[in-house]
């Protein structure tokens, strides 16, 4: 159908009689439309199947590259935040902050805007999610993708490895046939356990560019003298009086 119509697809192969030689299949038609052919044993659901792989068609894939970070909690657990990043420095902040190490990156991957990424496991590494769901995200182009989960190693005396499966559909009841993954990358957890997320004074003393412990000071306003609260000061003009920073005006 054309114009402002979507497009529907019909089943026209009773009206259109087709002339197959050897590779080549060949018709006549007056009708002005688009045509496809198809080689489908189940005939019922060839309309249906023709309609979904036109939508799939439409959707605009984008070429992204999976990054893997991971830390350790303790012996037996860790986390795993999984990133499709265009940019390599989309994710230094978390290296630095939240303790997490690179421990798997792929290259160049195809994803498909707005479908739905599904991760299956095996290995040592197991994922701990509510109600044993599979891990699974929805990759939207321009925006923040990513998943983030526990792990458990299952067996302590053993590597804290493991293989992450990046599938197109959800996982398969045993015994049918699963589908090949768009990407396989082997995970290993740090050996180290990292601190606890969390900013410290140290780091916030750096933002802020002066040392809590010389510049703060609790008392009264009357214990210190203007000369000491003059005295107080950092690289940025700051005055910090009962916890409270003041910005100087300077003399011209």
């Amino acid at each position: 159908m054309g114009g402002q119509a979507r497009a529907v697809w019909e089943d026209v192969t009773g009206s259109t009689p087709l002339t197959i030689t050897s590779d080549c299949a060949s018709f006549t038609t007056t009708v002005s439309a688009r045509f496809w052919l198809m080689n489908y044993q189940n005939v019922s659901d060839a309309t249906k199947l023709a309609t979904e792989l036109y939508r799939e068609m439409l959707i605009v894939p984008f070429d992204v590259r999976i990054v893997v970070l991971g830390k350790r909690l303790d012996a037996l657990e860790g986390r795993l935040l999984v990133m499709y990043i265009t940019d390599r420095y989309a994710y230094d902040t978390l290296l630095r902050q939240e303790h997490y190490t690179e421990v798997a990156h792929s290259t160049a991957v195809r994803f498909l805007d707005g479908k739905e990424i599904h991760l299956e496991f095996s290995g040592n590494l197991v994922p701990v999610t509510k109600s044993g769901s599979q891990p699974a995200f929805k990759f939207e182009a321009f925006k923040d993708n990513r998943v983030e989960f526990t792990v458990r190693v299952k067996h302590h005396e053993e590597s804290p490895s493991g293989r992450i499966y990046f599938m197109n559909e959800p996982k398969v009841a045993k015994g049918e046939q699963s589908q090949s993954p768009v990407c396989v990358l082997d995970v290993e957890l740090p050996q180290s356990i990292a601190p606890r997320a969390g900013k410290s004074f140290d780091a916030l003393n750096d933002e802020l560019s002066f040392h809590w412990g010389d510049h703060n000071n609790s008392g009264p306003p009357s214990l210190h003298t203007h000369h000491e609260k003059s005295a107080i000061t950092n690289g940025h003009d700051k005055t910090i009086v009962n916890g409270n920073v003041k910005f100087n005006s300077k003399d011209t």
